[in-house]
């Protein structure tokens, strides 16, 4: 044990002499070998070569800070605008369902039954409410192919441009169309 002491203790000796061998050369130049004005004016242009070194590596930590705030922003807006088709999907297929309740109602002749149909639409119209979806309202007003698919025409001097009938309600989130309200037009 003692002898491995030994070993390691001049191992660090000999590891030491090299680095203080390697300090006095500084690429090539031995500092015992320059005069004293020399060895400042290599100092100093290696000093300048490592502030040029220092100066780009800021710069490009500063262009990949720039990118990756960047890319933070980007992927929040492609973040949100995922869930946002996300929620339009799926509310886009409920919109068939609160059809069918309304078609139900008209058919139904049981009060219990009936009533049943009114809570369970009520309950469609207050998920779509709490997700910003509204009806088109489209009966009476000027036809707006923004909003509406005219299926039908008819010749009817007093609605001419206007919505007579909607067959199938449209609805918007958003500000954006979910489904267009498919209506018939006078003309």
């Amino acid at each position: 044990m003692a002898e491995n002491k030994k070993k390691n203790a001049a191992q660090t000796e000999k590891d030491n002499k090299v680095e203080n061998a390697e300090s006095n050369k500084v690429e090539g130049a031995v500092k015992e070998e320059m005069t004293q004005e020399e060895y400042i004016e290599f100092l100093e242009g290696e000093l300048g070569k490592n502030i040029a070194i220092a100066d780009e590596c800021k710069s490009s930590a500063q262009r990949l800070r720039a990118d990756f705030e960047n890319y933070k922003k980007r992927n929040a807006s492609l973040s949100i605008e995922s869930k946002q088709q996300g929620e339009a999907l799926v509310l886009e297929e409920l919109l068939p369902a609160l059809d069918s309740c309304a078609r139900a109602k008209t058919m139904i002749t049981d009060k219990s039954a009936l009533e049943g149909f009114v809570l369970l639409e009520q309950q469609l119209f207050e998920v779509l409410e709490k997700f910003d979806v509204k009806e088109i309202d489209a009966i009476g007003k000027d036809f707006d192919a923004k909003f509406m698919n005219a299926v039908l025409r008819e010749v009817n001097a007093e609605m001419e441009g206007k919505v007579i009938e909607v067959f199938t309600k449209g609805y918007m989130i958003g500000g954006k169309v979910l489904r267009y309200a498919v209506v018939k037009v006078g003309c």
